[in-house]
């Protein structure tokens, strides 16, 4: 794995937040089986009745390019039988947990929504920058497509290790990739001799190259990402046309 990003969270009202900003361990430039030893030095009490447990608050591990983790230390014993108490407590936290999630995708896509078809950081909370990865550039806008309308990406991709482009329901979950083409990136986009790519969101195949189907969806969220340290930012330019007009 070239790098790894940790970020420690802590329980709130309505499920996990971010106690600190995604801290990276960088890998690159190792040759010969890379690996990363993340650690946490932090105590924290943030569930109730576990104060001072060292594994009272859940990691985020997010890999960046392929591999595994792997957790050392572990001697293979058991873990105790599961009790009462931490049966409840596990059904409460995955209720917050999926409460949370929800809300976030949904409250931040209906403010996308304000800006519709157009790629736009407006919607962006101040706090959003505590899930933010800060070797990864994101944007996203709201599409909002007729049945005879497309939704046209125009790009030139920085120079980076990875980049792709997704779309997302109205909760801004990722559309069935599995059935659907809902998903490109640097592997699988068709570029121009220049550099730059059109992406085409479209309910049915126009028969252009890249492509997105909305599986169905009228609306929904389509985000792209630049993956890499010291990525130029760019913001992709976006324009709705007729399908019939597509050349």
């Amino acid at each position: 794995m070239a790098a790894v990003a940790a970020a420690i969270y802590g329980a709130t009202s309505f499920g996990w937040r971010p106690s600190a900003p995604p801290a990276v361990e960088d890998a690159r430039g190792v040759d010969v089986g890379p690996s990363v030893c993340v650690t946490r030095h932090v105590l924290c009490g943030t569930r109730p009745g576990r104060a001072g447990d060292p594994c009272s608050c859940p990691h985020l591990l997010r890999g960046m390019v392929p591999g595994h983790i792997e957790r050392l230390g572990d001697d293979g014993t058991p873990p105790d039988p599961l009790s009462a108490e931490h049966l409840y407590h596990s059904l409460l936290y995955a209720g917050f947990y999926v409460k949370g999630v929800a809300d976030i995708g949904s409250q931040w896509a209906t403010r996308q929504a304000q800006w519709k078809n157009v790629f736009t950081d407006e919607a962006e909370l101040a706090e959003t920058d505590q899930f933010k990865d800060p070797q990864i550039k994101w944007h996203q806008a709201y599409f909002d497509l007729a049945e005879d309308e497309a939704l046209v990406v125009e790009v030139t991709p920085p120079e980076c290790e990875y980049w792709m482009i997704a779309l997302h329901n109205h909760w801004m979950e990722t559309l069935d990739y599995v059935h659907h083409q809902a998903t490109l990136n640097c592997h699988t986009a068709q570029l121009e001799t220049d550099g730059s790519v059109r992406f085409v969101i479209a309910h049915r195949d126009p028969g252009v190259a890249n492509w997105l189907d909305t599986a169905g969806h009228q609306r929904g969220t389509v985000g792209v990402r630049w993956v890499g340290p010291d990525v130029t930012d760019i913001l992709p330019d976006t324009h709705v046309v007729k399908v019939s007009e597509l050349t």
